[in-house]
């Protein structure tokens, strides 16, 4: 990898950290759809809106953990171009449930739950299609990152479990709030790990800074070697012989 590859990683980070800080609001705030009628409450649409910026920063977010140790993996790159495609198309699909979803809703008889909505037998099949395999296609590269952070120095490892965690526990048909809180755990592990590679030079192939205390040993150990150097001695001039 060359060198200038490293100037990507401040914004990648910032982009990252953002994703998770609004993946975090967005999962808090995220209505229960479990129950009839949840998309017709006034925080589906603002929630699903938030979540279309924070799949686009996570997208781009990722090359901070990717990249961050010259050269990546095999599997890590596998895991960044998938997740890179996936939060393509969550964004879309998010989209597509902060502007279709409702409409779709008040055009019923009688309110239903999401699952009721796209699920097997529902009156909009089709929708699945368009969703289920955004969200498949980014767990599954969340998770390939997340066994790549979790072997690699430098990275906290309860942040990567957090992350894979976060990422899988999104599949499960958690009742209330639950899949609420499954966004909200994901964007905590970004965060995290957005700040746990915040300049680490030495991550990127440049010389990392020493402490106060190594800085003095070095200093002392320069110290000590230049007092051991001594100069060679002079050659001597040859007399002149007087004729």
């Amino acid at each position: 990898m060359r060198d200038d590859h490293p100037s990507i990683l401040p914004g990648a980070r910032i982009a990252l950290l953002f994703s998770g800080a609004v993946s975090v609001i967005a999962g808090l705030a995220h209505p229960d759809d479990t129950v009839a009628g949840g998309v017709l409450s006034p925080a589906w649409v603002p929630v699903h809106a938030a979540q279309v910026l924070a799949f686009g920063l996570a997208g781009y977010g990722a090359a901070a953990l990717v990249f961050r140790r010259p050269p990546p993996s095999r599997l890590a790159l596998v895991g960044f171009w998938v997740n890179a495609v996936a939060a393509f198309l969550c964004s879309g699909a998010s989209l597509l449930e902060a502007a279709v979803l409702p409409r779709l809703m008040r055009g019923l008889a009688r309110p239903i739950a999401v699952v009721g909505l796209i699920g097997p037998g529902a009156p909009f099949p089709e929708l699945a299609w368009a969703i289920l395999p955004a969200v498949l296609l980014y767990v599954a590269g969340w998770v390939l990152l997340g066994v790549c952070l979790f072997r690699q120095a430098g990275i906290p490892r309860a942040a990567s479990v957090l992350l894979i965690c976060g990422a899988v526990l999104q599949l499960a048909p958690l009742p209330g709030i639950g899949h609420g809180l499954t966004i909200a755990m994901h964007g905590v592990a970004l965060v995290w790990l957005a700040l746990a590679v915040r300049s680490p030079a030495e991550e990127v192939g440049l010389p990392a800074k020493p402490q106060p205390g190594q800085q003095r040993e070095q200093d002392a150990q320069d110290d000590r070697r230049a007092e051991r150097k001594v100069d060679p001695p002079a050659v001597p001039a040859e007399r002149e012989v007087a004729g």
